[in-house]
């Protein structure tokens, strides 16, 4: 599968062109990288747990699926033959080493996108942000980190944030709709170094 970059190059691109031209993020457009990124989440889950134990934490969404209980038992395996489980000790852990398929795609395909959704659904409700940008953002959040993905959104909120004054300032106080599908491109493409290198490739 191409880099995640890459594909997040791509999906930021394109989604932040049609907001600037027709004033909304279509979704047929965040389809093909909803799939994309949650078959990228499945290919690489042993690196995603690894890294969320590396950081001292849980895998987006693991704390509500611990919290069902016996559907998820306690790991029994480390990382390599007879090495133990650091991450057995964490409040609510249930990890298993490797991630069972199942459970790696119920967690891509639906616990991933729906917790963003449901963090930035006051955000929707307050018209801060559009239904397509918080869609945008939870397929997002399917290639990054938790720490990636906060790192960006909240520099996407301080772009956005300052974009709107400026607007609301230079147009006398009259309301203007913000393109906000562009703070977010700008603003994960640094978060994450760029553009990669391999996108003349296209």
């Amino acid at each position: 599968m191409p880099d995640r970059l890459l594909i997040l190059t791509v999906l930021l691109t394109g989604a932040a062109a049609t907001d600037l031209r027709k004033g909304k993020v279509y979704d047929l457009w965040i389809l093909p990288a909803y799939l994309a990124g949650s078959l990228w989440r499945i290919q690489n889950r042993a690196w995603l747990q690894q890294f969320a134990i590396a950081s001292g934490g849980m895998e987006w969404g693991e704390s509500v699926i611990s919290s069902l209980g016996p559907l998820w038992p306690p790991a029994s395996g480390g990382f390599w033959p007879g090495q133990a489980v650091p991450w057995q000790a964490m409040p609510g852990a249930f990890l298993s080493d490797p991630v069972p398929l199942w459970q790696s795609a119920l967690h891509a395909f639906f616990l991933l996108p729906m917790t963003v959704i449901l963090m930035l659904l006051p955000l929707w409700r307050w018209r801060g942000l559009g239904g397509g940008d918080v869609r945008l953002l939870a397929v997002v959040s399917l290639f990054l980190t938790p720490a990636e993905f906060l790192t960006g959104l909240f520099c996407a909120m301080i772009l956005g944030t300052g974009t709107g004054i400026i607007v609301l300032l230079r147009s006398g106080g009259r309301q203007h709709r913000i393109c906000f599908a562009v703070p977010i491109f700008i603003s994960y493409l640094c978060c994450l170094g760029g553009v990669p290198w391999n996108i003349t490739a296209l």
